[in-house]
């Protein structure tokens, strides 16, 4: 199943709850791949927001693993204000809740304070650095997005930089190209980078998010999905099994769309 028709079974908006297939061309170890079962929710939950109100930020923390099969989505909406609609997704499977997702919208208002983000040069055509290698440690679903890594090392590499990622973008098919990313696609293409705590090890080890949170800085994306996108990711700290990272996401404007947080559990 592609990402467009995985993603339009959830685009029903009616009721508080449905029920959709997990696909099986996109996995991550045992489990959906992260980016994936996030749009998935937040599709969801678009179509059911009032037009107008855009989307600021969202959390999203990854409770269990999603495996091929039947699973819920249900939506919530904790409260609307004036200005602002905070509502949650939940997916769960077999009675069990593998993902929450938590989700700010808010609708522009007057203000004194204006900055806005550096912009940064634009991403070459084609962009030079390392590539995924075609082999068994490399999850299923890296397969659906190219990527070029021009900070820090491969995964596993035993490279100990605090820097990491390069450029990523979708492999589409041709019919789909040239069409505005939407903020789903967004998601996928930001998550499908390993943590960057990844190359400081030797040898494959499984590493888990446990808590991901994004601040969208516009909702008017001005590339296509399969467009290069640049992610840059800086390791903020590490010890105990955990690291916390953040990271910027330029277009091939080199304009600044989002910013980034994650807590992986590293096993190794």
């Amino acid at each position: 199943m592609d990402f467009v028709n995985c993603l339009s079974q959830l685009q029903q908006s009616e009721g508080d709850s449905a029920v959709f297939q997990v696909p099986d061309n996109w996995g991550q170890g045992r489990a959906l791949f992260g980016g994936i079962a996030a749009a998935l929710a937040l599709q969801y939950l678009s179509g059911w927001v009032t037009e107008g109100i855009r989307l600021r930020s969202l959390t999203v923390s990854f409770v269990a693993p999603l495996v091929p099969g039947d699973a819920i989505a249900t939506r919530r909406l904790l409260r609307q204000g004036k200005s602002v609609v905070q509502a949650q997704v939940e997916l769960s499977q077999q009675g069990q809740i593998a993902l929450v997702l938590l989700a700010s919208f808010g609708v522009a208002r007057p203000s004194v304070v204006q900055r806005k983000a550096a912009q940064q040069a634009a991403i070459p055509a084609e962009p030079t650095g390392l590539t995924l290698p075609d082999s068994a440690v490399v999850p299923e679903f890296t397969r659906h997005f190219d990527y070029r890594i021009s900070h820090g090392g491969l995964p596993f590499s035993g490279v100990q930089s605090v820097d990491f990622g390069g450029f990523v973008r979708f492999r589409q098919p041709a019919q789909q190209s040239n069409k505005a990313c939407s903020l789903m696609q967004l998601l996928a293409l930001i998550d499908a980078w390993p943590p960057a705590t990844l190359p400081w090890l030797t040898s494959p080890a499984p590493a888990s998010t446990l808590c991901w949170t994004l601040e969208l800085l516009t909702d008017h994306l001005e590339a296509a999905a399969d467009d290069w996108w640049s992610y840059l990711a800086q390791i903020d700290s590490a010890a105990d099994g955990y690291g916390h990272i953040q990271a910027k996401v330029h277009d091939k404007h080199g304009t600044l769309v989002a910013l980034s947080r994650q807590t992986v559990a590293l096993f190794g």
